[in-house]
């Protein structure tokens, strides 16, 4: 049986010959149904939202890099990458980790979960 309906029903009579392959298939798919956005939107997306105080780390960061993911590939180095999330960052993880001891994700997350838990402890006493 057909599992799609309505409009996607017909569009997938129009285009079913062209899918040589399970691979085809989604392709065709994601073109139609999920065009890419052109980078000056994503952009936006972006830089529209600073991270909140009460976001976690790993969440905002994760966001980001998931926009970021979708910027056509090689347009962006990892160190510039960080400057673009490190910009974006609450304040006071900006205050206890310098830009300049950061050069990968991961170092930004550790650092970050170190603030949160610095914060957390000072919170408790």
């Amino acid at each position: 049986p057909l599992l799609f309906q309505g409009i996607a029903s017909a569009w997938w009579k129009g285009v079913r010959r062209d899918a040589k392959s399970w691979q085809d298939a989604l392709q065709l798919l994601r073109d139609h149904f999920s065009p890419t956005k052109p980078p000056y939107q994503i952009y936006v997306e972006i830089f529209e939202s600073k991270q909140s105080d009460h976001t976690p780390i790993d969440t905002f960061v994760c966001q980001k890099r998931a926009l970021i993911a979708k910027l056509p590939e090689g347009r962006h180095d990892v160190e510039t990458e960080l400057d673009f999330v490190y910009g974006l960052l609450d304040t006071k993880y900006k205050q206890q980790i310098p830009r300049h001891e950061v050069k990968t994700y991961r170092e930004l997350l550790e650092k970050g979960r170190n603030v949160e838990r610095h914060n957390t402890v000072g919170r408790r006493h």
